[in-house]
């Protein structure tokens, strides 16, 4: 049947090794994706704890400007 020149196998070794490459980065990839939302769940349950915290000081009603920390109650806006 014969064999493939130096060039052939030079191209078929180095497809190979991209292809190698990309099934790594790949997993790398959903490694990631995977801690990333393992955090994403951590901070929501954590935002969860925060935010019940402050609903038993601050009530129900409350509503946070999160840029400077102003409490107003939104009951009190409805009956103005």
């Amino acid at each position: 049947m014969g064999k493939l020149t130096e060039k052939e196998l030079a191209t078929v070794q180095g497809l190979v090794q991209e292809f190698n490459q990309a099934k790594i980065q790949l997993g790398d990839a959903v490694i990631s994706q995977s801690n990333i939302l393992k955090k994403v769940e951590e901070l929501r349950v954590s935002y969860a704890a925060s935010e019940a915290g402050l609903i038993k000081t601050y009530g129900e009603d409350a509503t946070i400007n999160i840029e400077t920390g102003e409490v107003t109650n939104t009951k009190d806006k409805k009956e103005k």
